[in-house]
């Protein structure tokens, strides 16, 4: 009996950390400046990944966000905008440092990085292996096309999320140490 609970246990924690939960559409709109009325903004780019903001930075002509996952964040990854996948890059380089010890060290890790094409120009998305958990799963190909929201891979037991966005006319709307849920608007395209 006692083996039965402890294996129930693990079940239940399974199901949890594996959860999926269904994107809402009220994080998909954008509120207008002007008015308390909410509009659907084709320009909005939304959190690829559950997690906490623990960079915001502008490089060359990106604004680069980081999104930290811990082991009781929801784990898949979604498409920030609509657009074609123009490249899927599996960098297997076998570096797997600790997320949280060295943000600049860690870029180096195993990661798979999409390049989508959108309006608005090239976005990229990167999924970083963590240093306990090295499993990368991929749910979308090259040359697909995909719209804001859809799945678009799952990173095994958190680790990191970036998203590079094109710098020109972009507004974003979060800032470092805030927690965002996939699919919150992070930003939008003026």
């Amino acid at each position: 009996m006692k083996l039965l609970k402890i294996i129930i246990l693990f079940l239940l924690i399974f199901l949890f950390l594996f959860r999926e939960p269904i994107l809402k559409k009220e994080y998909l709109i954008l509120p207008q400046k002007n008015n308390l009325n909410f509009v659907l903004n084709l320009n909005t780019v939304i959190s690829p990944a559950y997690g906490k903001i623990y960079k915001i930075q502008k490089i060359k002509n990106q604004i680069c966000i980081s999104i930290i996952l811990t082991i009781l964040d929801v784990h898949y990854q979604y498409v920030p905008c609509d657009g074609i996948i123009n490249k899927i890059t599996y960098d297997r380089n076998g570096i797997f440092n600790i997320i949280f010890s060295d943000y600049n060290k860690s870029k180096f890790n195993e990661k798979i990085i999409y390049e989508i094409k959108t309006n608005n120009g090239i976005v990229y998305v990167y999924q970083i292996a963590g240093f306990f958990f090295r499993r990368i799963i991929p749910y979308v190909k090259n040359k697909q096309k995909v719209l804001q929201g859809d799945k678009l891979g799952l990173i095994t037991f958190g680790s990191r999320v970036d998203i590079c966005l094109p710098k020109k006319y972009c507004n974003i709307l979060v800032k470092e140490g805030q927690y965002v849920n996939g699919g919150n608007v992070i930003g939008y395209y003026s």
